[in-house]
C-alpha cells in the first residue's frame, strides 16, 4: 500500500445515488465503461465499518466524468490517502470484494471504526480499466 497526496480535488460531472451493494455498483459501473470514452474517470464511494475480524461495506454513490457534462457535482477532496492499485484488474464485484476486504483491514480507522473508501476506475485504453482503492488518512484542503 502507498500514500497518495492529492494537491487538488478530483472532479466528477455525473453522480448517481445508489442503494446497491458495492459489488453490484461495481458491476454496473464497469459494464457502463464499455461505452465510455478512453480517459473516463469515475468512482464508487463506499462506507467501511470494521468489526473484529472483517469489514462491512455500504455503497453511497457512484460518480464519473462525461464529456457532455461540465458542471462539477462530486469530488474526491485534496488531501492524504491510503492508495492501492490492483495489479490484476477484477472483472466482477465478487472478485473485488476480496481485494476491498484486504485493503480495508490494512488501513487505520477513527474512533467510530468506520471510514470512506473510494473504488476509482480509470479507462486507460479501449479495453483496459485501471482499478484503484483509495481511503483518506487526513483530508484537509491545502
Amino acid at each position: 500500500m502507498m500514500q497518495l497526496y492529492l494537491q487538488q480535488p478530483l472532479s466528477y460531472t455525473v453522480i448517481d445515488q445508489v442503494e446497491l451493494s458495492c459489488e453490484a455498483a461495481f458491476d454496473t459501473l464497469l459494464s457502463a465503461y464499455d461505452t465510455f470514452a478512453v480517459g473516463t474517470d469515475g468512482y464508487i464511494h463506499c462506507k467501511a465499518v470494521r468489526t473484529d475480524e472483517l469489514c462491512t461495506f455500504t455503497c453511497a454513490e457512484r460518480a464519473w466524468t462525461h464529456p457532455d457534462h461540465h458542471d462539477i457535482v462530486a469530488t474526491i477532496d485534496a488531501g492524504t490517502y491510503h492508495f492501492q492499485q490492483l495489479v490484476v484488474p477484477v472483472q466482477h464485484g465478487t472478485e473485488l470484494l476480496q481485494q476491498l476486504q484486504q485493503f480495508a483491514l490494512s488501513i487505520s480507522y477513527d474512533d467510530t471504526r468506520s471510514t470512506d473508501i473510494y473504488i476509482r476506475l480509470y479507462k486507460e485504453k479501449a479495453f483496459e480499466t485501471v482499478i484503484q482503492l483509495i481511503a483518506p488518512t487526513h483530508t484537509t484542503e491545502e
